[in-house]
């Protein structure tokens, strides 16, 4: 799996920062959309078809994981944690639900387990209140939350893609 290499993802604004702005231009450079989103429509989102397609693409994996979150049909995000928290998150078009920020880590959350020296492989299940405000939602609705982990050492901490399936198509509600 190729390395996170870059400790300028951390700031992941575009209003007036030249360097987040660089970053957009270069992602569009390096991974046009007409031809990254083809992929994505093919992969299940999970870090080992996002490192699949960022080898195609000669891209770290973080900058193929933030292409895949804006691009990808399904609800997903992509956050970088340390074991204090939350250090930043980026939700993708299709993902409505909040991410819950404050505080550390949930004790069983997969993050949480690879961060204290255990394993992940590939998505799990876990519980909606490991990561999400889910005060009108529940799993007896259908909806699953998947968790994939990867470490990412020059980043200071993980990894985690989020993807939730079975929400309520908002189009049925009108």
């Amino acid at each position: 799996m190729r390395t996170c290499s870059d400790p300028d993802f951390g700031n992941l604004r575009t209003d007036g920062n030249d360097e987040a702005q660089a970053n957009v231009f270069s992602s569009e450079l390096l991974m046009p959309e007409r031809m990254f989103k083809v992929r994505c429509d093919k992969m299940e989102p999970c870090f080992r078809d996002i490192d699949r397609v960022a080898g195609q693409f000669t891209v770290s994996l973080t900058s193929a994981a933030l292409r895949t979150v804006d691009l990808h049909a399904a609800a997903v995000a992509l956050a970088l944690v340390k074991r204090t928290g939350i250090v930043w998150c980026r939700p993708g078009p299709q993902f409505t639900l909040r991410v819950d920020r404050d505080g550390p880590l949930a004790r069983s959350s997969v993050a949480a387990r690879v961060l204290e020296g255990g394993e992940a492989d590939g998505p799990e299940v876990v519980d909606l209140g490991d990561w999400l405000h889910v005060d009108d939602l529940d799993s007896d609705d259908g909806v699953e939350l998947f968790e994939d982990v990867v470490l990412a050492p020059s980043l200071g901490g993980a990894l985690v893609l989020l993807h939730v399936t079975g929400l309520p198509d908002p189009d049925d509600e009108m």
